[in-house]
């Protein structure tokens, strides 16, 4: 299954409060932590990231459909309480 038939199948409600308590976290000394180790490859306990997120992530930027979907359900998980 590709990345975009995989979000398309997602349960919106569930994304959405997933979306929501992800930027929530992020807003966080941790969460910024972590979105740092992230960006240098690490995963937050120290080990590496998983090839399996490697691959979602390359195929997500290389979809520009998957990017306005998950672009989408951004702006919608800010507008929720």
């Amino acid at each position: 299954m590709d990345i975009f038939s995989m979000l398309k199948n997602m349960d919106k409600d569930t994304l959405e409060k997933s979306i929501s308590a992800a930027q929530a976290f992020l807003s966080t000394p941790e969460g910024k932590n972590a979105a740092q180790m992230l960006s240098e490859g690490k995963m937050p306990d120290g080990s590496k990231v998983p090839d399996e997120l490697k691959s979602a992530a390359s195929a997500i930027s290389d979809n520009k459909e998957a990017q306005n979907m998950l672009g989408e359900f951004l702006k919608k998980g800010r507008r929720t309480p």
